[in-house]
């Protein structure tokens, strides 16, 4: 993992934009991960500032949804929308379509199986939770013991759909927003050795090339 302080969210969207474009200039076709929260801000500045991208070469998903009706107000893809996200640069691929909830997962699961197989390069936004979460994967939830890509429990707080563990390693980059105070201790767990249900956050030790973008600048980042 390669950690870089920041103070502002600036550096993670050069960066990104940057990552993205330049596989899309070569004519690579990309799928790029969304994750909701904090980093929604940074897909629509990223993606505003993608030049000319060909839909047909970017593809947009979501790395976790909060199920219920198309379009609810605590909808991951939603937020997006309602935040500026452009429905014109990509091809989009909601994780809600108005299914019920295990026939929506299949769904995904079938469709981000396909979208990982098409794409020449595979990249992933993620959070992190003060509680060690990330992606959909809450400590102690089912999902992180899921044999599939994408699966969906039953919180508490939502009905969740989500990418699980299988996907860290299949991603070619992997980029991490985790900045407030309130989020050190977990960026601190998440380098410990320890149970992954505790702080699933750990599952993102497993990916090739993780960066990630954090306020914390205590010696051990």
């Amino acid at each position: 993992m390669n950690y870089i302080h920041i103070n502002n969210s600036t550096r993670i969207v050069v960066d990104l934009t940057s990552t993205i474009q330049q596989e899309l200039d070569q004519g690579k076709s990309v799928l790029w991960l969304l994750s909701g929260g904090s980093s929604i801000e940074i897909a629509v500045n990223v993606q505003n500032n993608i030049r000319n991208s060909n839909q047909n070469l970017l593809h947009i998903g979501l790395i976790d949804e909060r199920y219920g009706d198309v379009g609810h107000k605590y909808s991951n893809w939603h937020q997006l929308l309602m935040s500026g996200f452009s429905t014109k640069k990509a091809t989009l691929h909601p994780i809600l379509t108005g299914l019920n909830m295990k026939d929506t997962t299949k769904s995904y699961n079938d469709e981000l199986v396909h979208l990982i197989k098409q794409a020449d390069v595979k990249i992933g936004i993620f959070g992190i939770g003060a509680d060690g979460h990330t992606s959909g994967l809450l400590p102690n939830s089912d999902a992180l013991k899921s044999n599939e890509l994408v699966d969906s429990y039953t919180g508490p707080d939502f009905q969740r759909i989500t990418t699980t563990a299988h996907l860290i390693p299949i991603l070619d980059k992997i980029f991490v927003y985790a900045v407030g105070d309130a989020k050190w201790p977990a960026i601190i767990d998440m380098q410990d050795e320890g149970s992954v249900s505790e702080v699933p956050a750990r599952i993102l030790r497993d990916g090739h090339d993780v960066t990630v973008y954090t306020d914390y600048k205590e010696e051990k980042v």
